[in-house]
C-alpha cells in the first residue's frame, strides 16, 4: 500500500511540474515574441539636447576670462591706470610680459594706435609700442620680456562669433 500511495504521489508530481513547465515555457516564447514585436514597432528616439546660446558680451573681462581659460596668462593680475595711455581699461599679467588695453575705436589716440602700432606717454615722453592690436584691444609687452607667440595668436584669434 504504500508503494502505491508512494507512486501515485509521484505521479501528481510529475504530471503538474510537466503542465505547469510546459505553460512557462510557451509564456516565456510569447513574452519573447511580444517584446521582438513591440521594439521594431516603436523604435525610441533619444533627442539631442538643444544647445543653450549664451551670448557674452565683447569687453576686456571677456577677453582676459579667454586668455586665461586657455591658460596663456599667468602670475600676479594688476590692473592699470588706462588714462594714462589714453585706453579705458587694461590690466598686466607680469609673468606672460603682457599689458592688455581696451580703447575707445572713436578716439584720436586710437586712431593714432592703430595708424603707428604705438602710444606715447607724454608725462613720461614715452613711446610704447604695440604687439598686436586686435579690434578695440592692444596687447603690450610687459617688464623685461615679450609675450608669448601662443598668447600672441590667442589675442589675434579672438572673436565673439
Amino acid at each position: 500500500m504504500k508503494k502505491k500511495i508512494v507512486g501515485l504521489m509521484l505521479l501528481l508530481t510529475f504530471a503538474v511540474s510537466s503542465g505547469c513547465s510546459g505553460n512557462t515555457e510557451n509564456d516565456v516564447s510569447e513574452q519573447q515574441s511580444a517584446d521582438a514585436t513591440s521594439v521594431s514597432a516603436t523604435p525610441t528616439v533619444t533627442e539631442a539636447p538643444t544647445p543653450t546660446i549664451v551670448e557674452k558680451e565683447d569687453s576686456l573681462a571677456t577677453l582676459e576670462e579667454y586668455l586665461l581659460g586657455s591658460g596663456l596668462l599667468s602670475g600676479e593680475r594688476t590692473e592699470m591706470a588706462a588714462d594714462m595711455i589714453g585706453a579705458t581699461s587694461g590690466f598686466k599679467y607680469e609673468d606672460s610680459y603682457a599689458e592688455i588695453y581696451e580703447f575707445d575705436e572713436t578716439s584720436d589716440t586710437y586712431k593714432n594706435l592703430v595708424e603707428t602700432n604705438s602710444v606715447t606717454l607724454s608725462d613720461f615722453n614715452m613711446t610704447l609700442s604695440a604687439v598686436s592690436i586686435n579690434g578695440k584691444y592692444a596687447l603690450f609687452a610687459s617688464g623685461d620680456g615679450q609675450p608669448g607667440q601662443e598668447l600672441i595668436d590667442a589675442f589675434n584669434s579672438y572673436s565673439l562669433l
